[in-house]
């Protein structure tokens, strides 16, 4: 018998010991975020697709999705503004045009 904090006690099942667990599987290497350009100057026209490819760097047009996704997870982690306590206010910003991006990219590129 086994009896938890609660005092609830409960009976152990007697028999074979449980099957091993399978091996983890293998550990996938994570890539370091790509190093980002410093972004277009922030304006409050329109973000453009040509906008999008530049905020992101990515100098060709047709880069996979998945580069294109991980180069807008850097951008959101390096311009996030929980990591510019002291200028919120253009972090905040600089997200929303990365967002923005990502969004207009997803809408007009087919992957």
């Amino acid at each position: 018998m086994t009896c938890d904090l609660l005092g609830r006690t409960w009976a152990i099942p007697v028999g074979s010991p449980a099957a091993p667990l399978p091996p983890p599987p293998a550990a996938q290497t994570s890539q370091p975020a790509p190093d980002l350009p410093d972004p277009p100057a922030l304006t409050d026209e329109a973000i453009t697709v040509d906008d999008a490819w530049a905020i992101f760097g990515i100098p060709q047009k047709r880069a996979p999705r998945d580069v294109v996704k991980r180069r807008y997870l850097a951008f959101a982690a390096k311009w996030h503004p929980d990591k510019h306590p002291d200028d919120q206010v253009m972090a905040t910003r600089q997200l929303a045009r990365a967002n923005g991006a990502w969004a207009l990219l997803q809408k007009h590129c087919k992957w």
